[in-house]
């Protein structure tokens, strides 16, 4: 997934913050556990407003993503 996120964050970065949180680190674990995330990797899309608008887990095409973050953008 790494490469397909890495061009993604290229194509949207003046538009889009991409945040990568290590799962093995205190701090990401407690995240998860905050967040109730159970499977990696886990997307979390927040709106300018700052809530949160969807979540998915697992492998994500490109295509599907970039179709999340468009719907993102649109909004």
């Amino acid at each position: 997934m790494e490469p397909v996120i890495s061009a993604l964050a290229e194509e949207y970065s003046s538009e889009v913050t991409f945040i990568k949180v290590d799962i093995d680190a205190p701090q990401g674990e407690k995240l998860m556990i905050k967040k109730g995330i159970h499977f990696v990797p886990a997307f979390i899309f927040i709106s300018r407003e700052g809530e949160i608008v969807k979540e998915a887990s697992g492998r994500q095409s490109k295509n599907s993503l970039r179709r999340d973050i468009e719907k993102l953008l649109g909004d």
